[in-house]
Parts: structure tokens; sequence; C-alpha cells
């Protein structure tokens, strides 16, 4: 009903092969929880698809092993879009940390000679947990190099039923997007022909 009335491309987290074969005609975009990001068998069932695979970098990951994950797709032969979403790395018990320096490892040394296909991701919403950091995490990622922002947006981020806390309310939403689409266009501007590595 969103595609058909908004034009929207739609994308949930999938957790089996078997709920792979379901969404499949539904999904525009796979994506793959950081939990089950080097799960061979869910890797290969999304590139198999032929649908855009969006993975979330586990977190107990280094940036550097996110080419496992890109080979993994590529080698089951999906050649279309493949989008890897930062998380952040485990930094002690129950905190997660973005280090900004993971856009570069991922841009310059898992992608190597840069795929257009292959974009870069800053999730804003679970790392930072609270919607007070969101806004400023989004816009370190794309000033750090991330091509897309993800977040979680709602209403009334209170009554949620998931994830309340980390949301960003929606009346919030189009002054953030102007001024993360204001930082990538300053950031691109410098690069705007820049080789890829």
């Amino acid at each position: 009903e969103i595609k058909d009335k908004y034009g929207f491309r739609v994308t949930s987290d999938v957790h089996s092969v078997e709920e792979i074969e379901k969404a499949k005609d539904v999904l525009d975009i796979i994506q793959i929880p950081h939990q089950m990001c080097r799960n061979t068998a869910l890797l290969e069932a999304a590139a198999k698809t032929g649908k855009t695979v969006s993975v979330k970098k586990g977190t107990f990951m280094k940036p550097e092993d996110a080419c496992f994950i890109v080979d993994k797709i590529r080698q089951a032969g999906n050649m279309n879009e493949v989008i890897i979403i930062e998380r952040g790395n485990t930094f002690g018990y129950g905190n997660t940390v973005v280090d900004m320096r993971n856009f570069e490892v991922i841009n310059r040394d898992v992608l190597g000679v840069k795929d257009i296909t292959v974009s870069t991701c800053i999730d804003a919403t679970h790392p930072s947990c609270g919607s007070f950091y969101a806004p400023a995490l989004a816009k370190a990622g794309i000033a750090a190099g991330a091509d897309m922002v993800f977040l979680e947006t709602h209403d009334s981020p209170e009554e949620a039923l998931c994830d309340g806390p980390c949301m960003v309310n929606i009346q919030d939403i189009e002054e953030l997007i102007i001024e993360l689409q204001k930082i990538y266009e300053v950031v691109n501007a410098r690069y705007w022909n820049r080789p890829r590595y």
C-alpha cells in the first residue's frame, strides 16, 4: 500500500531464508540485521532475489571486514546495489560508538575501486539510542562520507511499539533532511569528480 500510494521503495529486515522467500515479492530492498551480517546462507538468498541488498554491519566487526559481506553478495551473482549500514562498534557493555573513520575505511579499503552500486549508510537511530543525539550522528556521518542516512521516525515516539526512545519525531524530520542535504552537497562538491579508491 505504501509503494502504491507514495511510490517509495520498501525495505524490512529478514531473519531467515524462508522469510526472504515470502518477502521478495513485496520488498524492494532486502535488509539483513547486524547480528546476521555474516550468515552466508542468508546473504546468498538475499543476493539471489536480484533486489538491492542492505546489510547492517555488525557492531562486533571491524570496518575492513565488510568486504566479506560485499564479496558473498557478489559471488552469489547479485550485481545490483549493495548498501552497508554503519552502526558503530561495541565499546564496553551496552554502549555502541560510531567511529567516523569507518566510512573512510569502508569506502577505501572495502570497496576498493569504488563500485558505484555500493553505498555506505549511517544508522543514526540505534547507536545514539536517543532522539536528542540522532540528528548530530546523522550529520556527522554524512560529513564523514556516508552516502545515506538510516533514521526511524514516529509521530509519537513515546507510543511506538518498538525502538520509541531512539526515534526522531516526524515533526523534526523535514528540517533535518534539509540540513543533511546541505551537508552532503558541501562535502561532495569537494569530491564531485573524486577518483574512487
